[in-house]
């Protein structure tokens, strides 16, 4: 009697903690997607703070790709969770302002670039006041960001040639430098142009 007694118990255990594992694996997953969410928006979140506070276009652009990496891989998890829509409504929000820091960026460096390219002209016309300039070509470009001034160097090589009968041909090399306020929009050129023959 003892020993059925006993084995009812063990048999009941069992049946109670395979009940409980199974309810545990649903709660589990439903509230996985619960939490990876709530993540999602204090990622959210900290990355607009984040973007409060800095003018560097490479930590905006690339907070943007973090969110948009995490934003894809909650749809892909959970593509039929409720909360799907309001991601993909955030991913392309997302996408939308990652393209608009890209625009801000690439016209700010537009805006610099062409000013330093003149200042390039005007150095190479300085150093070779007999000749003309056939071509001038970006060949490097360094970029980096402090406070709210996006800094820039350029270098150029210019091809030039003579003005009497087209003799002495000249390569050059030009790097020129400046800074442009992103708020603002001012531009700081330097004077001096470093020049390799």
């Amino acid at each position: 009697m003892k020993k059925e007694y006993f084995s009812v118990l063990v048999l009941l255990f069992f049946l109670l903690f395979y009940t409980h594992s199974n309810g545990q694996e649903d709660y589990s997953f439903g509230s996985s997607a619960k939490k990876d969410y709530e993540k999602l928006i204090e990622l959210q979140q900290g990355t607009e703070q984040t973007f409060l506070q800095t003018h560097d276009f490479d930590i905006k652009i690339n907070g943007c790709d973090n969110v948009i990496n995490h934003l894809n891989k909650f749809l892909k998890r959970y593509p039929d969770d409720k909360r799907s829509d309001k991601v993909t409504t955030a991913l392309e929000s997302w996408k939308s302002q990652k393209i608009t820091f890209n625009l801000q960026l690439n016209s700010l460096i537009n805006d610099l670039s062409s000013l330093l390219s003149k200042k390039a002209a005007e150095a190479a016309l300085k150093k070779h006041q007999m000749s003309k300039i056939e071509t001038i070509d970006l060949i490097s470009q360094d970029k980096h960001t402090d406070g709210d001034k996006l800094f820039l160097t350029n270098t150029y090589t210019v091809r030039m040639k003579g003005k009497i009968m087209g003799k002495n041909i000249s390569k050059l090399n030009i790097s020129t430098s400046g800074s442009i306020n992103i708020e603002d929009k001012s531009i700081l050129i330097n004077d001096k142009a470093q020049i390799e023959e």
